[in-house]
């Protein structure tokens, strides 16, 4: 195997055994910012035509309000890619920006460029995931579950790698703690946001016709 897909190969092997050592080459590369942007939208639309592959296998029980309104958001997205690309492309965008920030606050070095494209890297990653995970559900559907958890498992992981890398911190156990905090603060900040602008989550479900 030769060319670009010996390439993505090679970077998604290596993101796995040495996601530092990855994100550090893929830095190196030093891609306009065009390139950046494009991969942005391209995995958008990936993870979206991957979206709507998997909509008819989400399943119709009762899940409770706040769950079902998030399905049926999931399900909007995946449907209608003129919303659901825009709200892809904006929230991965804004997941970048967090990711060079947070980091910058916290005396990090890094760039947005560098954080927009490991982001997007990272998202690959995870539609590749999503992709075997939508097979296995057809074949083996424990498994399907399985590789779903193990998915969110590998995200933060290398969520944790990336930042650490791209800020050039030494302690991956740090970061993975300002992570968690710094979403639990931007929770609290959307939360409040929210109340202000009159908006609010069901707490306990109506009535079921």
């Amino acid at each position: 195997m030769t060319g670009p897909a010996a390439l993505i190969v090679q970077l998604a092997t290596e993101s796995l055994r040495a996601p530092q050592s990855a994100a550090r080459r893929l830095m190196a590369m030093d891609l306009p910012m065009e390139a950046r942007w494009l991969g942005l939208v391209l995995v958008a639309v990936l993870a979206l035509l991957l979206s709507r592959l998997s909509v008819p296998l989400i399943g119709a029980e009762d899940i409770g309000p706040v769950m079902s309104k998030a399905r049926d958001l999931s399900r909007t997205m995946a449907t209608r890619p003129w919303i659901g690309v825009p709200v892809q492309v904006a929230a991965m965008a804004l997941v970048a920006f967090a990711m060079f920030a947070i980091g910058r606050l916290f005396g990090g070095r890094g760039r947005f460029a560098d954080a927009l494209l490991l982001f997007v890297w990272l998202e690959f990653l995870m539609t590749l995931l999503q992709g075997l995970q939508l097979v296995a559900i057809v074949v083996l559907p424990l498994l399907g579950i399985l590789i779903g958890l193990a998915s969110y498992a590998v995200f933060l992981w290398l969520m944790t790698q990336f930042t650490a890398a791209l800020h050039g911190f030494a302690s991956p156990a740090k970061v993975f703690a300002g992570m968690i905090f710094s979403f639990f603060v931007i929770l609290l900040i959307a939360s409040f946001v929210m109340i202000q602008l009159g908006v609010s989550l069901p707490m306990q479900g109506g009535s079921h016709v």
